[in-house]
């Protein structure tokens, strides 16, 4: 069959002196049908002929002789593309012939014009409509995807409007297809940059505006390639030719990309060797896939291609949702549960479009792997069952993460809120973290077993074998175990929360996060300690409700205490009326009343009622308000005091008692003389 194609490329240089049933076969074989049904049966005969014998050896002797087929075909092509692009010419200059050449032009030339004018409109249109604050009205305002929505448009309208003819009409489908893949580029390259820099952010890196430039060039090459490629397939070139026509496109190609990737920016100095060792590498790659194209490994081609594009395109398409998220509304969160939604369904077509390609390129199609029993179809099966299951479990796990963040963010502001709100808000912190990863290893285990489950592998036996393992694992490490139990019971019973301060033993400090078998305090000095749940013990909250705060005051007893009381109550009046107080204060400074009579002065207590960790700034101003109220309204502290003597002056003072005494004895006798 391969031998008869390039003679079909030369039924337009046979002599005219050949017979007629060799001129009559020659015509038979310039029919694009009859070149379409011999392409075929070589294509379909090409199994049979290189069935791999031998083993390896012979499957590579197979593998080199088609390449080697093809190589021919591509230099018999070299040798007849010039006869068979003027048959092409000529058959497309009968058929402007027939249909009006310049009435044709003008309706070709129609679907671009159109296409830029209606996108040119209603991008306008969409930027000159009343601003929307949300939603849809934003969506519908966008000014790329109105325009896309005008591009469109624009290129069908022709194609519709006007009667063509069918050759044409299939020529102008190809130009409009390929007009409409590069507008739809540069949609996706806005989206793609808006996702980067976000909606009101400075404009995307360096980095991506020169992708989004390489994308659209190598996007406009490509689609422009396939269109002149079917366009010439569709006025008959075929063959060795049309072969010859779809290497040098992709040669071209290969060209383009190295060229844009060698010009992308460069980054700093003390990077230049990184970006220069990567550039060699990705150019290697894609030598490498151009290889395999030449040679006709399709299989290990786009196992190739979707290895290197995968991760990036994947990339790139949670970049466009979030690109379409920030300008639908830029308040949202870019993990808002549409978007998550939006992206891991995008994810997972572009997952399983690459899965079934592959499949189909192996020759395993749906229907034979769902009723055959050979190994290759199970295995085949198993793994299509096992993406799906993967895919699945993702989307489950990126909804329940983006909850989890949304509750946590929601439940970790500092607006201001009620009491219970605070106390749901702290419990939320403190049991969602824990819930996440009980519910990350839930999903991982249920899928591991669901996909080996999909492969034939007996799960009851793993089932089996991990209890026995778990229940000498679980005696083996008991105190792990008893951790564990503990912690979920001190949750159960909230016995403390994140960001609380608790005392337990010789333990305290603030709660700063759990885990499944241990809290992690945080001492008012700094340290922080990792205290397993099996060691806590009896645990003092003392960040619940309310605190009461009791000091004692010594005074003199010459004191008021009626006065004394009244300061007291003053000042309490003073701190509660302060704006950075009045909501922490539930029960003002007040004197409590005498607690004792000292050697030197009167206890009296006094006493105040806080939130939870508010009371030592109040305490301290407090203090400070004491000292000096109390100052100016005469109220001293009483001291101890100490009477200190000298023997020596004690020795004097009881000499001039007695000489004095004796005196006044002297004094009086006499007196008693006289009388």
């Amino acid at each position: 069959m391969l031998c008869l194609l390039p003679l079909a490329a030369m039924a337009q240089q046979a002599p005219a002196e050949q017979p007629a049933e060799v001129q009559e076969f020659l015509q038979l074989l310039g029919k694009p049908e009859v070149q379409a049904w011999l392409r075929t049966q070589s294509a379909a005969a090409v199994p049979a002929t290189a069935a791999p014998e031998g083993g390896i050896p012979g499957f590579f002797a197979t593998r080199l002789n088609q390449v080697r087929e093809r190589f021919d075909l591509v230099l018999s092509g070299a040798m007849t593309i010039g006869p068979s692009l003027g048959d092409a010419l000529g058959r497309l200059a009968r058929e402007l012939a027939q249909n009006g050449a310049f009435r044709t032009l003008l309706e070709l030339l129609s679907i671009p014009v159109l296409a830029v004018a209606g996108d040119r409109m209603l991008a306008r249109r969409g930027r000159q409509s009343a601003q929307a604050t949300t939603g849809l009205g934003r969506l519908a305002r966008l000014p790329s995807l109105a325009g896309l929505a005008g591009f469109i448009l624009g290129a069908v309208l022709p194609l519709v409007l006007f009667g063509w003819a069918e050759l044409l009409k299939q020529a102008a489908v190809l130009v409009a297809l390929a007009l409409i893949g590069i507008r739809l580029t540069v949609f996706l390259g806005r989206l793609y940059l808006e996702g980067i820099a976000g909606a009101d952010a400075p404009p995307a890196p360096a980095a991506a505006r020169h992708g989004y430039k390489s994308a659209l060039v190598l996007a406009s090459y490509f689609f422009a390639g396939w269109a002149f490629v079917e366009m010439a397939d569709l006025f008959g070139v075929a063959g060795g030719p049309m072969l010859l026509l779809i290497y040098i496109l992709a040669f071209g190609l290969c060209a383009l990309a190295l060229a844009t990737l060698w010009r992308r920016p460069r980054p700093f100095a003390r990077g230049n060797a990184l970006w220069t060792r990567a550039s060699w590498g990705w150019s290697i790659v894609l030598i490498g896939l151009l290889a395999l194209w030449l040679a006709g490994l399709h299989v290990l081609l786009w196992l190739g291609i979707f290895a290197v594009a995968l991760p990036k395109v994947l990339a790139a398409c949670t970049k466009l949702v979030r690109g379409l998220q920030l300008y639908v509304n830029p308040e949202a969160q870019i993990y808002a549960t549409r978007s998550i939604l939006l992206d891991r369904v995008l994810r997972a077509l572009i997952i399983a479009g690459a899965a079934w390609w592959i499949a189909h390129l192996l020759g395993l199609e749906a229907s034979g792997m769902a009723r055959g029993e050979t190994i290759e179809n199970r295995i085949a099966r198993g793994l299509m069952q096992g993406v799906v299951v993967v895919l699945f479990a993702d989307l489950i796990w990126a909804f329940a993460k983006a909850q989890i963040k949304m509750t946590l963010e929601t439940a970790s502001a500092d607006a201001i809120r009620s009491d219970e709100q605070k106390r749901r808000a702290s419990r939320l912190l403190t049991l969602l973290p824990i819930f996440r990863n009980i519910l990350a290893a839930v999903i991982g285990i249920i899928s591991v077993l669901m996909v080996l489950s999909g492969l034939g592998v007996e799960i009851a036996p793993l089932l089996a074998g991990a209890g026995v393992v778990g229940v000498a694992v679980g005696f083996g490490t008991q105190t792990i175990v008893k951790d564990v139990i503990s912690g979920m019971f001190y949750l159960w019973d909230d016995a403390f929360r994140i960001d609380e301060y608790i005392e337990t033993g010789k333990y305290k400090g603030t709660v700063e996060s759990f885990s499944l078998r241990s809290v992690k305090l945080r001492h008012h000095r700094g340290p922080l300690t990792t205290v397993p749940f099996g060691e806590l013990g009896a645990v003092q909250n003392m960040s619940r409700d309310w605190s009461v705060t009791k000091f004692n005051l010594r005074v003199g007893y010459d004191t008021d205490l009626e006065k004394l009381r009244k300061v007291i109550k003053k000042i309490g009046q003073d701190l509660a009326e302060r704006p950075e107080y009045k909501d922490s204060i539930i029960s003002p400074l007040k004197m409590k009343g005498v607690v004792d009579f000292g050697e030197y002065a009167i206890e009296v207590r006094v006493g105040f009622t806080t939130k939870p960790g508010e009371q030592f700034m109040i305490r301290r101003d407090a203090m400070t308000m004491i000292r000096q109220t109390f100052r100016e309204n005469d109220i001293h502290f009483a001291v101890p005091t100490v009477q200190v003597s000298n023997p020596e002056d004690g020795d004097a003072s009881a000499a001039a008692l007695a000489k004095a005494r004796h005196d006044a004895a002297l004094q009086a006798a006499q007196e008693g003389g006289g009388a």
